[in-house]
């Protein structure tokens, strides 16, 4: 006839089965080496919503903004980051394991039984410090949640830029083939009336320097844009090849003082960023608080049961106490408090960093629709009606064809220098609207203030 098993025995077994039943399986991941393939615009078009995008009529500025939240690269980083915080937050809310003592004495006289004991302990610490463990890791998942939307709300501030950038270097292309086509005019006449006699090297060479000086801007600006798309296309996660059909660009609209003056007063309640810092913050004040609750003793609490020698069979209880006599965890709460006051300062210092830049954008702001009324809208219109008049005049014989380049391609220059302008106005435009927590698709789809209301 079986003997039952011990207790020792069966509480041996009963722990072991019970934790390799809760075990985890390693599955191993190798690293992918073969480079991620960019998307196609079509395949990028169905990872939005449906009926938030369409490319059949071109992609205005929200809807370029909305394809970059989805595909660029490094707000996928981001959002694995967000993955660790969820698990830390887990992490936080388990139970402590307890811990099995076991142990067996064989004795050397005939006379005596073998000696057994085994014992469970808990360490109830965690009840003083879990619920401050588990509010810090919260906080911390929320500050990496406020950290990935300030990382988009920056993504879509970039895309918008190279989307501005890249629409208007197509209009300052357009300008400057315009100017080459007309100093190739002027050159093909130079080299005819040269050939013929009627012409020095003195009035031929600063022609050809003319056209070669605009076929060298033409290349830096035809670099530049091609940069330009190749940077938009990286922030959109598409194949750079591919062809952006961009609608046009809507009516520039820029944030009035007063408007923004109220917007600062909230900043701190609306920004990411800054909620991000909060949160940060928060999350500290939880871990010093946890840091103050450890410096008080630690207590283990355990059962035991176990026979002597003699055969006599017990049970007890035991408690364990930490003597905070010399460490109290002093260290860590220096440590923790001194990280709390070093994030109390970082975010103040945002708090003033972004006052300081909003009031810097405001002034240039202010300066740049100066300029662009006073300089270009008023004197540009003028100039249009003058070389209109010197077409007419050049017909008649009145002026010379010298002179009707000039006025054309000041004219042109002219324009150079709007869009240039305007490209100004609209990178500080949407700097302000980043900095002031204005959504994309309110900046650019309800009334803020127009250029001409300036």
């Amino acid at each position: 006839m079986k003997q039952p098993l011990s207790p020792f025995r069966t509480l041996f077994f009963c722990t072991l089965i019970f934790t390799i039943s809760g075990c985890a399986t390693y599955q191993a991941k190798p690293l992918n080496l073969t480079p991620k393939q960019p998307l196609n615009i079509n395949e990028l078009v169905s990872l939005a919503p449906a009926g938030a995008v369409s490319i059949d009529d071109g992609l205005n500025l929200t809807e370029i903004a909305t394809l970059a939240i989805y595909a660029n690269p490094i707000l996928e980083i981001k959002r694995a980051q967000l993955k660790v915080s969820q698990a830390q937050v887990f992490s936080a809310g388990l139970l402590p394991d307890p811990q099995l003592s076991m142990s067996l004495d064989k004795p050397n006289s005939s006379t005596a039984v073998n000696a057994w004991s085994a014992g469970l302990n808990f360490d109830t610490t965690w009840l003083f410090t879990r619920t401050s463990a588990l509010d810090a890791e919260k906080y911390f998942m929320t500050q990496n949640k406020l950290n990935l939307l300030w990382a988009e709300w920056q993504v879509v501030q970039r895309v918008q830029t190279l989307t501005i950038q890249y629409k208007l270097e197509l209009q300052q292309l357009a300008l400057l083939n315009k100017i080459h086509d007309l100093y190739q005019v002027r050159l093909n006449q130079s080299q005819h009336e040269l050939a013929a006699g009627n012409l020095t090297l003195e009035t031929y060479g600063p022609d050809l320097t003319a056209l070669l000086d605009i076929n060298v801007q033409l290349s830096q600006l035809a670099q530049k844009h091609s940069q330009t798309h190749h940077d938009l296309c990286l922030e959109m996660g598409i194949d750079s090849s591919t062809t952006l059909n961009i609608s046009d660009l809507p009516s520039l609209k820029v944030v009035p003082k007063n408007v923004a003056d109220s917007l600062l007063t909230n900043l701190a309640s609306n920004r990411p960023d800054l909620l991000a810092l909060s949160a940060g913050y928060q999350a500290q004040e939880s871990r010093y608080h946890q840091a103050i609750l450890k410096q008080f003793p630690a207590l283990t609490a355990g059962i035991t049961h176990a026979k002597d020698n003699g055969g006599l069979v017990t049970n007890g209880i035991g408690i364990g106490l930490s003597l905070p006599l010399f460490n109290a965890n002093k260290g860590n709460i220096a440590i923790e408090e001194a990280t709390r006051e070093q994030l109390r300062m970082e975010f103040n210092e945002r708090m003033t960093q972004s006052r300081n830049q909003v009031e810097q954008l405001l002034a240039l702001q202010s300066l740049l629709a100066e300029e662009q009324q006073q300089y270009l809208d008023q004197h540009l219109p003028p100039l249009q009606d003058m070389v209109s008049q010197a077409q007419k005049a050049l017909k008649n014989g009145e002026i010379s064809s010298l002179t009707m380049l000039t006025m054309e391609t000041s004219l042109l220059n002219k324009q150079l220098e709007q869009l240039r302008l305007k490209q100004s106005i609209w990178n500080t435009s949407i700097s302000l609207n980043a900095l002031l927590a204005i959504p994309a698709e309110v900046a650019y789809s309800t009334p803020q203030k127009s250029m001409e209301s300036l």
